[in-house]
């Protein structure tokens, strides 16, 4: 409840997974998993969660990988907002989440490659009740308040230029890019992930270049050519 001495009770319940893969020494490789929870006694709360991953592996220089995750909680407790007075309210929710990541990596040379990571988190909440708690942790009902739904969007591109040029040295350079976290994007207008990551490509975003060296220097070759 984010509060010192504030609790809250939760149900207990039981979750069933199950994942597995292809062969990851072949191009073509896949990765799966899957999930489902329930809470006895609680038959609308349930929960569920899914990812998927292939990656191929076009030759031995370039690969390409995504990875998809997906998860429903409709029935997800907790903290929700603060009264004017200070009192924490939890609420019920139905949270959705996607998260999507591409991974590439193109391999000029053993020693120099050309690598990228993209990733695009949505998360949704919307709000059905709201509560208090007692000392022992126990809901006690509040009248529902609207406005209180979230919708959250976060993306990131991250490129690196990667050269080792010598025994323990190296050239970095990289380019970053991400959305603005004062730009949030509308849920009643956006209520679904597709229509949430066309958006976030209108919205405006940040970038960072950066150059790194990092040259070796053997301290003891040094002083023995000194010496020498």
């Amino acid at each position: 409840m984010r509060t010192e001495g504030k609790v809250m009770k939760r149900e207990p319940y039981w979750y069933l997974s199950l994942n597995g893969s292809t062969d990851s020494r072949k191009p073509f490789f896949f990765r799966y998993a899957i999930g489902y929870a329930d809470a006895p006694g609680f038959p609308k709360d349930n929960y569920y969660n899914f990812q998927i991953g292939p990656r191929y592996r076009f030759n031995e220089h370039f690969s390409l990988d995504f990875d998809l995750t997906r998860s429903v909680d409709n029935g997800q407790y907790g903290y929700a907002f603060r009264e004017s007075n200070g009192t924490p309210v939890a609420g019920r929710r139905r949270n959705i989440s996607v998260s999507s990541i591409v991974n590439g990596i193109y391999n000029f040379t053993s020693r120099m490659n050309l690598s990228m990571r993209v990733r695009h988190y949505w998360s949704q909440v919307q709000y059905s009740n709201f509560f208090y708690t007692d000392a022992e942790g126990n809901y006690i009902p509040r009248a529902f308040q609207n406005g209180q739904d979230q919708n959250f969007n976060a993306f990131n591109l991250d490129m690196f230029y990667t050269w080792d040029f010598m025994y323990g040295s190296k050239l970095i350079i990289g380019w970053k890019n991400a959305l603005g976290n004062d730009f949030p994007i509308n849920g009643l207008l956006y209520d679904k992930y597709t229509k949430n990551l066309s958006q976030v490509f209108q919205q405006p975003h940040g970038n960072e270049f950066n150059l790194r060296l990092i040259y070796y220097i053997d301290y003891l070759s040094l002083q023995k050519k000194q010496h020498g």
